[in-house]
């Protein structure tokens, strides 16, 4: 995961962003409310993780909406890998 944000909707709920990065180049992909407990997840886990989601267009760019997520490997918690 190369970045990660939230927001919040105009109906004031949040919602998060991160952005994947792989030897192919980055998307984005997006939480939206009903799947923020995604989002909490893939940014706890440090390492490879793999998304699912439909491809969407968005000004102009392609992004993600994200359904599902998983770790790839063994876990490592976020705080450890941020800091090697």
């Amino acid at each position: 995961m190369a970045a990660a944000r939230r927001a919040r909707t105009s109906d004031n709920r949040v919602m998060g962003f991160v952005t994947i990065e792989d030897p192919t180049g980055l998307i984005e992909a997006s939480f939206f409310p009903d799947q923020f407990a995604l989002y909490k997840t893939i940014c706890s886990w440090g390492g490879p993780v793999w998304l699912t989601g439909r491809v969407v267009e968005h000004l102009s760019s392609l992004c993600l909406d994200g359904s599902a997520c998983g770790r790839i490997g063994p876990a490592v918690p976020a705080s450890v890998a941020r800091s090697s």
